[in-house]
């Protein structure tokens, strides 16, 4: 037994040996790579956190599992970033598998609970590159539960919620309006339950500049289907919101006898 565990020590020690190297000569030939080679090192990186899985549950080591699926996630951007999704998702997936097997009620650590939250968002963002959008949405809806009463995670999630709901929006196609409204007031909801819980005054600001930019789109929504008073109500609550700030006071001119309907205008 007290061998297995000093073989399983090795593992770990050799791993992140392997980890750091992965790191050194991604650095040093970043410049010149091609993308064979970023495909070579993405595959170092998750025979790494393979190799960590081998090791699992290793005596001494705090929280392996989320050490190992740390890796996989960050695996898993790497692949997101050149586009391949299926073996991002594949990384994600096993990260999940690691994690889902800890209650989350147990969960004490910063780091273990923002890994939470990063990975399914980061899920949600790859489901939605293979253009499976209700299940992209239905993962953010499910990251709900990893926010952990921490303001910067909800901000965190509303621009997610946000992020989507502009690209449905950018489409400027009239079916797809109602999806995006409903995105940007998910996101809207986010903000104002991160402002009631916020603590420190930089997350405040944070906050209220997502808050103000998720109602300019909503405003945008509404303008796409002829909601004027919708829209002079998103405009009324800005103003509200930033009596100080000239710049939000004059976000919008609105001209109920136009007939120029291009909300990319209005929300670039």
């Amino acid at each position: 037994m007290t061998r297995l565990c000093h073989d399983k020590d090795n593992v770990w020690k050799l791993s992140y040996r392997l980890w750091n190297s992965c790191v050194d000569l991604s650095n040093a030939a970043a410049v010149h790579s091609s993308p064979s080679d970023s495909d070579y090192r993405n595959i170092t990186d998750e025979q790494h956190a393979f190799i960590q899985h081998v090791a699992a549950d290793v005596t001494g080591i705090p929280s392996p599992a989320f050490k190992i699926a740390s890796f996989f996630h960050k695996t898993g951007l790497i692949w997101h970033d050149l586009g391949e999704f299926e073996l991002a998702s594949t990384c994600f997936k096993k990260a999940t598998d690691l994690t889902s097997k800890i209650e989350i009620s147990v969960i004490s650590g910063d780091k273990e609970r923002k890994l939470l939250l990063d990975l399914s968002i980061a899920r949600s963002r790859t489901v939605w590159e293979v253009q499976d959008q209700n299940l992209a949405v239905n993962l953010l809806n499910r990251s709900k539960s990893v926010l952990f009463g921490c303001a910067a995670n909800y901000k965190q999630l509303a621009n997610q919620y946000m992020i989507f709901g502009k690209t449905v929006l950018s489409k400027n196609e009239t079916s797809s309006v109602n999806e995006a409204l409903k995105l940007m007031n998910e996101a809207l909801d986010l903000c104002e339950k991160g402002l009631r819980i916020v603590k420190r005054e930089s997350e405040t600001l944070r906050l209220k500049e997502l808050r103000s930019r998720t109602l300019r789109f909503i405003a945008a929504s509404h303008l796409q289907k002829d909601e004027f008073e919708s829209v002079l109500k998103c405009v009324r609550v800005l103003r509200e919101g930033a009596q100080d700030d000239k710049k939000d006071n004059n976000i919008f001119f609105l001209d109920n006898g136009s007939e120029n309907k291009n909300v990319i205008g209005l929300i670039s």
